[in-house]
């Protein structure tokens, strides 16, 4: 069976050369996730990080300024990598240029310096934020569900996509300013679960 899924994954890279995420370069047989000369382009958040979302804090800070200014709708967030520069070009591709190979990257990336910190949880499955079917069909996939779907094998743990659905439209939410933005935010999310 191993040689069979070889032989696979050769024919799938022949057709679709893997790219590394950061430069958009093909990536060669021995390059896993990066090309050669990006690996040492992006460096991990090692120091001290905000209580509440994960981004680089001062070693005195608990959260960082956005934090302290604002009320999130969600509990804790972990990152492995700042948001900016290549990083935040390649986040754009993987999302709105359906570069969905770079999910096995980014799920690797996760896995390795936030996964411990995840685990502490003890999550039972995990549940990608759903699109609206209307940005869905605009899209063409939902890149939430793509890298739940590789960090939960990193993980060893279930995916459902379909244990909730979102059942309003919404503006993106880079297009929504604090504190009316926040506000919005709040009264577009609406849930349902898939049992109604």
């Amino acid at each position: 069976m191993k040689e069979k899924n070889k032989t696979g994954n050769w024919l799938l890279n022949a057709v679709y050369p893997r790219r590394c995420p950061i430069c958009d370069g093909l990536l060669s047989r021995e390059e896993l996730y990066l090309c050669r000369n990006c690996v040492e382009k992006i460096h991990p958040i090692l120091g001290a990080r905000c209580k509440k979302c994960g981004k680089p804090v001062g070693s005195e800070e608990e959260f960082c300024r956005d934090c302290s200014r604002t009320r999130h709708s969600f509990d804790r967030g972990f990152a492995p990598y700042g948001y900016h520069g290549e990083l935040e070009a390649s986040l754009m591709r993987f999302k709105y240029h359906e570069r969905q190979e770079y999910a096995g990257f980014y799920a690797h990336a996760a896995f390795s310096y936030v996964g411990k910190q995840i685990q502490r949880r003890n999550p039972e499955v995990l549940v990608p934020v759903p699109l609206h079917p209307a940005r869905q069909r605009q899209r063409g996939y939902n890149q939430a569900e793509v890298f739940a779907e590789k960090l939960a094998e990193e993980m060893e743990l279930p995916m459902n996509a379909r244990l909730i659905r979102r059942v309003k439209k919404q503006n993106a939410r880079k297009s929504l300013v604090p504190p009316s933005g926040e506000k919005t935010w709040r009264e577009l999310s609406h849930w349902q679960s898939r049992d109604r």
